[in-house]
């Protein structure tokens, strides 16, 4: 027992060799901290010897949750996601007790410091906590797991847009159901926090009101419990859009057309839309492509042009627009007669469309009237006599039209005549007649040359008309008959 130990370090190091009342002892605590991890051997009277040993420090380390893979899609598996960091923490040994149970898994990180653990039908009201025991070379570290599980949030408001100047509109799931729910518009807590979300009697609601106009248009998110969410809503005034149109129209008779309908306004991108193309008060939502939407008519109807209608929603907000003779039809219009006499009765206007307004051209528009079935009539009494001999047009829906009429008051025509005699006891003779007075040239000339009773239609030239008897009867000259006619009127001469 007279052996002399020492440990085989440098002179300037404590190895750890302490002789107490004549034994020698190896005590690791004061050892130089250099020595912390190196192998340390003894020799006995100077001669080494085979003992060693080697000083490792109590475990120190740290066991941090870094993720949490939740279930989904039916799966019942939760995969826990841990990182271990401190000094030498891949010289340890340890065990992890998952379920609190005392059954112990010997997990050692690599040198990443990374382990998962998947633990499967997990009851989200009773999660374990987690226990590890770390330990190597005697020394050992206790570290307990709590609160590490998180239900994982859901968020959920009736509608993605809402109108400033709504009400209130609650969130219909909130997991955890205790919140607290945080609102933001990018990274940033929105503005006037307290004035958006409110939370009543455990209920939250979503606030349009509270929020600055300035965020109009912009996205707001939701966090719940510190967790995202994919909830989200935005939030713009009441819409007040235009709309504005051009028209394709048929070729080669076709009855197709295109209306393209171009959406402006502010936020007018953000609204809902409704169309009803058909004008029967059904409207189906399609949505703008680049502010614009297009529609194809086929078999139109140019006598019942559909009104479209658009409702723009930006939640219970709504603007309706009504877009009305959007199609321009060609339009046509006729009458029986092109000069009229001023006692006749009315004749009807043929119109299309049927249901074009006619209109007469100004001081004359008494002249058009609408009878209870819809019939459109020219009443050639209404005229005054200041528009005498003069083309009365018309419109259709505001559209010019080549449709015209005179009125010409009853005829009232001079006649007068000469007779070229043949010589030579001839019995030919030749009546030249002449018509003058107001509008004889706008009538119709009937002539009974023979005094028959029989009249035949022949026109005037330059007012006058001819007419050759050949072998004459001296004692039976015809009665010359003349009937001037217009629509409505005749004037007799004999």
């Amino acid at each position: 027992m007279s052996g002399v130990v020492k440990a085989s370090v440098a002179d300037h190091l404590n190895g750890g060799v302490e002789l107490i009342n004549g034994q020698y002892f190896f005590n690791p605590e004061v050892i130089s901290p250099s020595l912390i991890g190196q192998e340390i051997s003894f020799t006995v009277n100077g001669k080494p010897t085979s003992c060693s040993v080697k000083v490792v420090v109590q475990p120190d380390v740290t066991i941090d949750v870094v993720s949490v893979d939740y279930p989904s899609d039916g799966s019942n598996a939760t995969t826990v996601n841990f990182k271990i960091s401190g000094t030498s923490f891949t010289d340890y040994i340890y065990q992890w007790d998952f379920w609190d149970d005392g059954g112990l898994i010997t997990l050692n990180p690599g040198t990443d410091g990374k382990v998962s653990y998947t633990l499967y039908d997990l009851n989200p009201k009773n999660i374990p906590v987690i226990k590890v025991n770390v330990s190597g070379n005697g020394c050992t570290q206790d570290i307990i797991i709590r609160d590490w599980y998180k239900v994982p949030a859901r968020l959920s408001l009736p509608t993605d847009i809402i109108c400033f100047g709504d009400d209130a509109i609650r969130f219909t799931e909130v997991i955890p159901a205790g919140g607290p729910i945080v609102a933001y518009v990018g990274a940033n807590i929105i503005d006037n926090h307290d004035q958006v979300i409110i939370s009543s009697n455990g209920t939250f609601y979503f606030n349009p009101n509270g929020v600055n106009p300035n965020l109009f248009g912009q996205y707001i998110t939701f966090k719940v419990d510190g967790q995202p969410t994919n909830c989200r809503i935005k939030v713009v005034p009441s819409p007040k859009v235009s709309a504005n149109y051009t028209v394709d129209y048929p070729a080669n008779g076709s009855t197709d057309a295109t209306i393209n309908i171009d959406i402006s306004g502010d936020y007018y991108e953000h609204y809902l839309y409704e169309w009803d193309f058909q004008g029967t008060g059904q409207y189906t939502a399609k949505p703008l492509v680049n502010g614009k939407i297009s529609h194809n008519y086929t078999n139109l109807n140019l006598n019942n042009i559909p009104v479209i209608g658009v409702r723009v929603s930006g939640g219970v907000c709504k603007q309706e627009i009504f877009i009305r003779s959007w199609y321009d039809v060609p339009v046509s219009l006729s009458l029986p007669s092109k000069v009229i006499c001023s006692r006749a009765g009315s004749i009807d206007f043929n119109v299309f469309p049927s249901t074009g307004v006619v209109k007469a051209q100004a001081g004359a528009e008494s002249s058009v009237t609408l009878s209870s079935n819809g019939v459109y009539s020219f009443n050639p009494g209404a005229v005054g006599s200041n528009l005498y001999g003069q083309n009365i047009t018309f419109t259709v829906n505001n559209k010019q039209t080549n449709c015209s009429i005179k009125v010409l008051p009853p005829p009232t025509v001079n006649v007068n005549y000469t007779v070229d005699y043949s010589g030579n006891g001839s019995t030919d003779a030749t009546v030249t007649i002449e018509v003058s007075g107001p509008y004889f040239t706008e009538y119709t000339y009937g002539w009974d040359f023979l005094g028959t009773g029989q009249y035949t239609v022949m026109p005037l030239t330059d007012g006058k008309i001819s007419y050759n008897y050949s072998n004459l009867d001296p004692k039976n000259i015809p009665v010359i008959g003349i009937e001037v006619k217009l629509d409505g009127c005749t004037q007799k001469y004999r």
